[in-house]
């Protein structure tokens, strides 16, 4: 059976954003150079099977979210995240505990760590962080280094430091 994933771009200042939703709520989000590559591989990464359709009615309400916060102009996202079953179960409460991450608020990898119960996982959780399928929305640039230091982020750290700037976070 294929399931059908809607997509859309957005371009915003220097960037250029996929974003993939479903019919239960946004599944993707990256920046991009080949719309349909990237959504493709990102599924098969989970043994998926998808049908990518272009449809920008479908993707309308994540993208004027998304370009409000990036204006500063939306401190909290209310639309429906698709998770599905990508992910392992640790990842899955990665991500879920990334999403209590206040605007405005940063937390740290050992700190994540802790609040899912396995305080010596900060590498693991690391790696979790990193496999975020939904960036942004799901608020995976608030998370630092122990020492209060930027960390890595899979968008770049030039977007890191943007996005941390929206909120008034600062770092090292």
């Amino acid at each position: 059976m294929f399931d059908t994933i809607y997509y859309d771009t957005l371009q915003f200042a220097d960037y250029k954003f996929l974003m993939a939703v479903s019919d239960k709520g946004l599944v993707y989000l990256d920046i991009i150079s080949d719309e349909v590559a990237n959504v493709t591989t990102f599924f098969a990464k989970y043994k998926e099977t998808i049908v990518p359709v272009y449809n920008s009615k479908k993707v309308a309400p994540y993208k004027t979210q998304l370009v409000e916060y990036l204006q500063g102009k939306r401190q909290a996202f209310d639309m429906a995240i698709d998770f599905g079953e990508r992910g392992t179960s640790f990842q899955q409460e990665v991500w879920q505990e990334l999403l209590k991450v206040p605007f405005g608020e940063s937390s740290s990898y050992s700190l994540l760590a802790e609040a899912v119960g396995r305080p010596q996982a900060t590498r693991a959780v690391g790696t979790a962080v990193g496999k975020n399928p939904i960036p942004i929305i799901v608020p995976c640039h608030r998370i630092l280094r122990k020492d209060g230091g930027i960390g890595g982020y899979a968008g770049g750290v030039p977007l890191k430091y943007r996005l941390l700037a929206i909120e008034g976070i600062s770092c090292k």
